[in-house]
């Protein structure tokens, strides 16, 4: 089993309200044990009010960054999230167990696929990294994400999005849906049946897709799995 290490918070970003960024700097010598595929998480051990708390939580920075980091939704009674989003502080420590997983990309130069990806809610957490390392290492491919939220205001990393999809305007199309929100130029809803089809029968109906991610709340994993399945993807 994989040993936990201490490793200290090099920046807390506040990504909405209810979310943070934590950056963790890893020193020299872990450099190795913390190096990482895109999509993968890491395990967090932390005492709080004298009872010792674990969680998972995955992975956005993409593989080449300089900095591991990890995001963190506040979840109504959930200690860990509730204490990392209120009084975590740069300069602290957490105990973090070396990156795993099996929700990766794996890249290659030559590739020239055609990606999409549909996300809600904090489960945008795995997919930017995925979704960056795809446009920096394989430039004859496509990603598009198709995001949902409440509204923009609880949409973690949206600036960041925004600014890939203005540096790769003809490779990354990126698509917001809100739930609790009229936004000009976004779509109202959640990401359901319809949804799915409208975006790959229709607006996008022209690409042919190699490659599916999803990653949030099970009832939307479901609904987009089986309407996939219908058309007739694997």
């Amino acid at each position: 089993m994989s040993d936990f290490y201490t490793l200290q918070i090099a920046s807390i970003v506040k990504e909405t309200k209810n979310s943070v960024s934590i950056a963790f700097q890893i020193p020299d010598s872990l450099q190795h044990t913390f190096s990482h595929k895109a999509g993968q998480y890491v395990t967090i051990k932390h005492t709080i009010n004298g009872e010792e708390i674990r969680r998972a939580y995955s992975i956005h920075s993409t593989p080449d960054s300089e900095l591991l980091k990890i995001g963190i939704k506040k979840v109504e009674g959930g200690t860990f999230s509730e204490f990392a989003n209120t009084q975590l502080n740069q300069g602290d420590t957490l105990e973090v167990m070396p990156p795993e997983g099996t929700f990766v990309v794996e890249t290659d130069l030559s590739h020239k696929k055609n990606y999409v990806a549909f996300a809600a809610g904090s489960g945008i957490t795995p997919i930017l990294s995925i979704v960056e390392t795809v446009l920096k290492e394989e430039p004859n491919s496509t990603f598009l994400l198709i995001y949902g939220n409440q509204s923009k205001l609880e949409t973690m990393f949206h600036n960041q999005l925004v600014a890939l999809a203005t540096a790769y305007p003809t490779r990354f199309s990126l698509e917001f849906i809100y739930s609790r929100a009229h936004d000009e130029g976004e779509r109202f809803g959640r990401i359901e049946r319809s949804t799915v089809n409208y975006f790959l029968k229709n607006k996008f109906g022209d690409t042919v897709f190699d490659a599916f991610y999803l990653c949030g709340p099970e009832p939307m994993i479901d609904a987009v799995s089986s309407t996939l399945k219908d058309n007739g993807t694997s």
